[in-house]
């Protein structure tokens, strides 16, 4: 009874209560159709805010969410919070009231942006960056007439620049960079409009794209207002147009890395504000531009263009603001003027590969700031250094250094200097627990992060400190002001990339918390997103992309999604209130009641008595410090607790990614290790030395196993592991040999036969690809290998230029410098290498022109054995030399892709008759394709779509062996169909984006026996599509977007896949077609099925569950294939049949490789096909060191060849940290010979144990009696210590 009265005592104010929610309740409810669309996305939505519950989301003040006093809602910011999902396929044009929309930092929104958003008409912001949207933006962006903020920047997009935007009057800002955005810059004409209409933008960033054509001349005008003009990193071409000057507000300007032609122009200099302006890697020619009188102009950047020979221009020492000038390879000659180093605020002279001759004086009054004078292969014969300069200075290939070698003419390797914010701390910093860092005030903290990236800085000295401090303090200052707790800020790892941008990380650390609210962290992200955080002026333009937050201190969000959903209705307010209500009291009621009943129970509670005990549900975490001072460094007096749970139980300390650390000098067996055993590697088969080492130790002698026992289950632990137990390695031997010679998939004269006695890990060459950690420059001493046959450094992260002295390797066959950071030109001595058969420098930096030879020196035309020339994704410019091909080449790769290429295709390409695969897509290309292409009749992929090729679409009838053809996006006349599109037998994907038209389209997709994918949107298709009744059953794909088809007959055959005609006529006829309707659907990916005949097991941490359902593991990375012959991703055969090669291939050389996993299929932005690789070993949970190089150098030396559909390839490794071996064996033998439980003394410390669960130790010691105490002393009755594998 007294607890009914305490419960009705309380009755009152519970009453009370409920009255007051119900007047709330009426009063706050939002909009329905608000309601709608935010229940919408939470439907499609994975990772949506903590309290994103219930039906009112403005009284509710659901995060992210803002409303008006109308209860509408106005604003969504919901950045870096990891929402997953689309944004497609809710209800957003609900969202009337609406004026800001920021997702940005959520990389899991994927999907297109759908058009609904022009139905946004008070939106004012929206902002969508770093997330993974994809497709066109659609047109409608173009009816939001007051939007002022539009960043739609490091997403997927793809498709051309909607002309709508130019509607925009209002906008201010305008960012698109870092897509896949192709086709021209849109300006207006009659009845279009254009970019050239924002004349109230200060803002056009366009950069990182693949742009094409030219910059109109009409797109600048004396009314803009911009400040900064950036395209750089795109394919456009043409010249620079005179009304650039036009733009006086201009600051920035980028147009780099692209194929411009012609002349500066010559009023360039009216742009009196310019302070960065980025010409650099074009094609521009005449002479070089006059900046006189551009005073503030602080870095200019023309190097590699074709700019007229001339003499030292008269504007070098009259730029009073100029900290860089950077002019390389631009043949300008004559003695430099000693006032060039005298200019104050000067940083870096980059004058390499020029003409410069006389003497270099530097003078006494050298600027003060002045950190590098790189005048590399220049003419200067003598140097008067004057006031004692002791910077670097370069001047390594000019007579200067023909005798006496002073330290200028010396290579010097040194690393990039790169800031790291310092750490003010007074004591001894402490140990921060998992997934904390220490912040700068030396706190343990879990920090918000991720990369910024300043667009156009003014300064080129990385190594002053002063910037990031002003940026460091900048940044707090803002979020403090904005009342965002944040302690500190933390930069690290500052470097120029690959598109030259300066990058560094970025950490954001708590105040007075050790992690970020979801409020704190969308704050944070809104701050950089939507640019209320402006860095000082010397940075420029910047952008930021987050990394997702995953430590907020909130509870984490139910799994069970409809528990966290709206309810799809909202309840009317007079008939829901009272139910609501009578809930609310009923829980209320509950919730007293259950309270009081629990503080009677914990007061009550005897642990001595029998019955249930109560489930400690978490505890305060001590540091390994805290615990020892606690208990006077474990002193037997210090012992706490008594009974069931221990006298002192003591738990590992946790530390770095969730591992456990056992200190072993502590216990003062750190002695008994063998030191080539290694702490740091991973423990192969721990868990069962542990659980024989608590065997041996328990209390009953006759329990313990005896010593025979004990070596027999050591020996049989070292075999699971896969370590042999009578070796005296330490890691993993594998025996075995080859029964026939092994060949190398490209064999050369039998150069790369293998012994048949030989194991894989003594194969030769080794190579050290997949070490990311592998920075700086090839050395030029690397020409001395003269023996050396392969040189493979693939997904390294290797800088500089390649060394001229590669060409003396003259008896090397493969050379893969591909995906690292090399710079500069291909050197032209390769052409030497006579022997050469595979060359990879793909996916780097390079620049230049292709080197051909000449009466003096070699080139790339030479290598008449070579049979791959793979140079796709670099920055390489100017044409594709005639000279290149021959018929004495044996090419049978020509790879130039994702360049900045420019001029026509050579007709020369056509003799060389062994080509197979093309890949000339994605550059600047003109002209028309030569009329003897179809002479390369082995040709089997032909690439050349996102040129700007013009004249007659190629004929390519009689190329039977073509499977793939692109030639997509180019400017071909408009024709009708050509014939060759019914008489390529092999052809399985034909992608035509161009002007053709034809009626009655019925023939072409009928009589394709091995056709998948037919793209011929935006042409001039017309009249009746009849697909028949015979078309191809591999046909997955027709897609006639944007044609002009009236009519469409499917036949009696019923075709069923995949059929798009939006944008025809027929689909505004009011036929209510399928045919019609834009569908969104996730692109099929493959992922390796798992062969389970019983429920899997639970894998430890660092291990994953492999295809036969093992846990172990895995060696993974990612595999790019560059050319495949298929389009049809969803066809599981080309991979089922890819997964039992590679084992083949693997077993083939004795590598313990139980399965294969391929995961997460995908076309990227380069046009290759992706997808992850697992590797899993046999009857063991982890590869050894040589597994590993092993299965490593079957990859990158190509051993490996794939399946002929799949076509050239190469792979990315990541690290592997879980190699195998034996640990803490002498440990466990000495603990077992030695210790005598019975004896005084003191007690082993054990270092590691198994892991039990707590319904485990619950169920073996029946509840914690007292009966099934084990052990004594001072760790107590029931010792528990937490293990894990992956994190010793």
């Amino acid at each position: 009874m007294g607890l009914w009265k305490e419960t009705l005592r309380g009755s009152h104010w519970v009453i009370l209560l409920c009255i007051l929610v119900g007047i709330i309740f009426a009063q706050g409810v939002t909009n329905s159709d608000d309601v709608a669309a935010l229940s919408a996305f939470t439907n499609l939505w994975q990772n949506t805010p903590s309290n994103w519950v219930g039906i009112d989301p403005c009284s509710d003040k659901w995060i992210g969410i803002q409303c008006n006093n109308n209860n509408r809602v106005i604003q969504i910011t919901l950045s870096s919070i990891g929402i997953k999902g689309i944004l497609s396929g809710g209800d957003i044009q609900n969202l009337a009231e609406l004026k800001a929309l920021d997702l940005s930092y959520n990389p899991g929104l994927t999907g297109l942006l759908p058009s609904a958003i022009g139905n946004l008409k008070q939106l004012e912001n929206l902002i969508l960056i770093g997330c993974s949207f994809s497709g066109e933006i659609p047109a409608e962006i173009g009816k939001l007439s007051n939007l002022r903020f539009l960043s739609l920047n490091s997403n997927k997009f793809s498709g051309r620049i909607p002309a709508t935007i130019g509607n925009l009057s209002k906008l201010y800002w305008l960012d698109l960079a870092d897509n896949q955005l192709i086709g021209t810059i849109p300006v207006s004409d009659a009845t279009n409009p254009g970019l050239d209409l924002l004349t109230n933008t200060k803002h056009f960033h366009f950069g990182v794209n693949k742009l094409s054509g030219s910059i109109p001349s009409k797109l600048f005008s004396s009314n803009m207002t911009l400040i900064h003009v950036l395209f750089d990193n795109n394919n456009l071409n043409g010249s620079i147009p005179s009304t650039l000057s036009l733009v006086k507000t201009l600051e920035v300007l980028r147009l780099d890395r692209n194929s411009l032609t012609g002349p500066a122009p010559a009023n360039l200099s009216a742009l009196t504000k310019l302070s960065e302006m980025h010409l650099a890697n074009n094609q521009l020619n005449g002479t070089l531009p006059d900046l006189t009188g551009m005073n503030s102009l602080s870095f200019v950047d023309m190097s590699n263009n074709s700019f007229a020979s001339s003499d030292v221009p008269l504007w070098f020492s009259s730029l009073p603001s100029l900290t860089s000038l950077y002019l390389e390879y631009l043949n300008i000659g004559g003695e430099l003027p000693q006032t060039l180093f005298s200019n104050s605020p000067l940083q870096t002279l980059r004058l390499r590969d020029n003409r410069f001759n006389g003497t270099l004086n530097i003078g006494t009054a050298y600027s003060n700031q002045l950190q590098l004078i790189d005048l590399t292969n220049n003419k200067i014969d003598s140097v008067t250094v004057g006031g004692g300069y002791t910077k670097q200075l370069i001047l390594i290939g000019n007579p200067v250094c023909n005798g006496d070698i002073p330290s200028y003419c010396k290579v010097t390797v040194s690393a990039s200097p790169s800031y790291n914010t310092s750490k003010r701390c007074t004591t001894l910093p402490p140990t921060c627990l998992s997934g904390q860092n220490l912040s700068p005030n030396c706190q343990c903290a879990s920090p918000y992060t991720g990369t910024l990236f300043f667009r156009s800085p003014s300064f080129s000295d990385l190594s002053n400190n002063t910037y990031y401090t002003m940026l460091e303090q900048g940044l707090k200052n803002k979020f403090v002001q904005f009342v965002l707790p944040v302690d500190s800020i933390s930069l690290q790892n500052v470097f120029v990339d690959s598109t030259n941008n300066l990058e560094m990380s970025l950490g954001v650390y708590p105040s007075n918390k050790t992690s970020f609210s979801e409020v704190d962290v969308i704050g944070i992200g809104f701050i950089l997103s939507n640019q209320t955080y402006k860095p000082p002026p010397i940075f420029g333009p910047y952008y930021f992309l987050a990394q997702q937050y995953s430590a907020f201190n909130v509870p984490a969000p139910s799994s069970k999604k409809s528990n966290n959903k709206p309810l799809p209705i909202i309840i009317g307010v007079a008939a829901g209130g009272v139910l609501l209500l009578g809930l609310i009291c009923f829980c209320i009621f509950i919730l007293i009641r259950k309270r009081t009943m629990r503080t009677e129970e914990s007061a009550s509670w005897d642990p001595k008595s029998s019955g249930s005990i109560p489930q400690l549900k978490g505890a305060r975490m001590f540091t390994f410090e805290e615990v020892k001072k606690c208990t006077n460094n474990f002193a037997k007096t210090n012992e706490i607790g008594n009974g069931g749970y221990g006298l002192e139980n003591l738990v590992s300390i946790w530390i770095g990614d969730g591992g456990s650390v056992w200190p072993l000098d502590l216990c003062n067996l750190k002695n008994l290790l063998d030191p080539s055993l290694g702490f740091t590697t991973s423990v192969g088969g721990f868990e069962q030395y542990i659980s024989l080492a608590l065997r041996c130790v328990v209390e009953n002698s006759a329990d313990r196993p005896t010593m025979s026992e004990v070596v027999n289950e050591i020996e049989k632990i070292m075999r699971q592991a896969g370590v042999d137990p009578s070796s005296t390695s330490n890691s993993l031997s594998v025996a075995g040999s080859t029964t026939t010679p092994v060949r190398h998939p490209y064999e050369v004269d039998g150069r790369f036969d293998y012994s048949g006695d030989t194991t894989y890990d003594r194969i030769e060459p080794k190579d050290l690809s997949y070490n990311p950690g592998l920075t700086g420059p090839l050395p030029a001493s690397l020409g001395n290998l003269k023996q050396l046959q392969n040189l493979i450094l693939v997904g390294c992260s290797l800088s500089g230029e390649i060394p001229a002295e590669i060409g003396k390797l003259s008896n090397l066959v493969f050379l893969s410098l591909n995906s690292n950071k090399f710079s500069g030109r291909i050197p032209a001595t390769i052409g030497n290498l006579s022997k050469l058969y595979w060359l990879d420098m793909a996916d780097n930096q390079l620049t230049g022109s292709i080197p051909v030879s000449d009466a003096t020196n070699p080139g790339l035309d030479l290598l008449t054995n070579t049979k791959h020339f793979h140079f796709g994704i670099n920055q390489l410019s100017g044409s594709i030399p005639s000279k290149l091909f021959s018929p004495n080449m044996k090419l049978i790769h020509v790879l130039f892709d994702n360049n900045n290429l420019n001029g026509s295709i050579p007709s020369t390409l056509s003799l060389v008759k062994m080509l197979e695969v093309l890949r000339l897509d994605r550059n600047s290309l003109t002209g028309p394709v030569p009329t003897n292409l179809s002479k390369l009749t082995s040709l089997s992929e032909m690439h050349l779509a996102n040129n700007q090729l013009n004249g007659t679409l190629p004929d390519l009838t009689g190329m039977n062996s073509l499977s793939f053809v692109d030639m997509s996006n180019n400017s071909f006349a408009s024709s009708d169909v050509p014939l060759w599109f019914s008489s390529l037998p092999s052809l399985t994907s034909l992608y035509e984006s161009l002007s053709l038209s034809h009626t009655h389209t019925h023939t072409h997709a009928r009589t394709q026996t091995h056709g998948a994918f037919m793209r011929l949107r935006d042409n001039r298709f017309n009249g009746t599509l009849n697909i028949g009744t015979d078309y191809s059953n591999q046909l997955q794909l027709i897609d006639l977007t944007n044609n002009n088809i009236d009519e469409v007959t499917v036949g009696g055959g019923g075709y069923s896949k995949q059929l798009i005609l939006v944008g025809n006529p027929v689909c505004t006829q009011g036929n209510n077609i399928p045919n019609c309707k834009m569908t969104v659907s996730a692109p099929p990916s493959y992922n390796t099925s798992k062969r389970c005949t019983t429920l899997p097991p639970t894998c430890l941490s660092g291990q994953n569950l492999s295809p036969n359902c093992q846990c172990a593991s895995p060696y993974t990375g990612t595999l790019f294939f560059r050319s495949p012959s298929f389009s049809d991703l969803s066809n599981n055969t080309y991979y089922t049949m890819l997964e039992e090669d590679l084992k083949n291939k693997y077993v083939q050389f004795k590598l313990p490789v139980d399965s294969i996993s391929l995961q997460n299929v995908f076309v990227d932005s380069n046009n290759n096909l992706e997808m992850s690789l697992g590797v899993f070993p046999s009857n063991k949970t982890y590869f050894s060191q040589e597994d590993v190089t092993g299965i490593g150098f079957i990859l990158s030396n190509q051993t490996y060849k794939p399946p002929g559909i799949f076509g050239p390839y190469y792979f990315l490794g990541q690290q592997y940290s879980s190699f195998n071996g034996i640990h803490f064996l002498l440990f466990l033998l000495y603990f077992i010979a030695s210790w005598d439980p019975k004896s005084s003394g003191s007690i082993p410390q054990l270092k590691g144990a198994r892991m039990f669960t707590f319904e485990e130790v619950k169920k073996c010691t029946n509840n914690f009696a007292e009966t099934n105490e084990i052990g004594g002393g001072g760790y107590g009755l029931v010792i528990t210590l937490l293990y894990h594998l992956d994190n010793l």
